[in-house]
């Protein structure tokens, strides 16, 4: 699928419900069609207490609204709180060498080879995190 139609298609998935978990595991399922996908998280730095909020989870078969807090180190909060500012996408390699997704999949009982992470930006600020 070309990018343009790819990137159409999402748009769909995304606004096309107004439940938000639903609409992931529409994305979720799109995704899976160009990528070995296998769940998707919906989260933010709540910098109201310094964590990371997880709203919403999809996999194939099931999807949830979310509210998780979760307390990451210092070395995490740095990370979060200085994305690289050229990327809106990056793929992290090894999760377990990551402070961020390390936390983060040892809070979620996951375990991946990878981690996609989609900078959601509104004006040049991150809003959240699509992984």
């Amino acid at each position: 699928m070309d990018r343009d139609a790819f990137f159409r298609r999402a748009t769909l998935e995304i606004c096309g419900n107004l439940e938000i978990e639903v609409a992931l595991q529409g994305l979720l399922r799109l995704m899976r069609e160009e990528l070995p996908v296998t769940r998707a998280y919906l989260q933010y730095f709540d910098t109201d207490y310094e964590a990371m909020r997880t709203i919403a989870y999809a996999d194939e078969h099931e999807y949830r609204k979310l509210d998780l807090l979760t307390a990451l180190s210092e070395e995490a909060k740095q990370k979060i709180c200085n994305p690289p500012a050229d990327l809106d996408v990056f793929l992290i390699d090894d999760p377990t060498g990551f402070s961020v997704s390390a936390e983060m999949e040892k809070f979620h009982h996951g375990q991946s080879s990878s981690v996609i992470v989609l900078f959601l930006k509104y004006q040049g600020r991150t809003l959240g995190y699509l992984v």
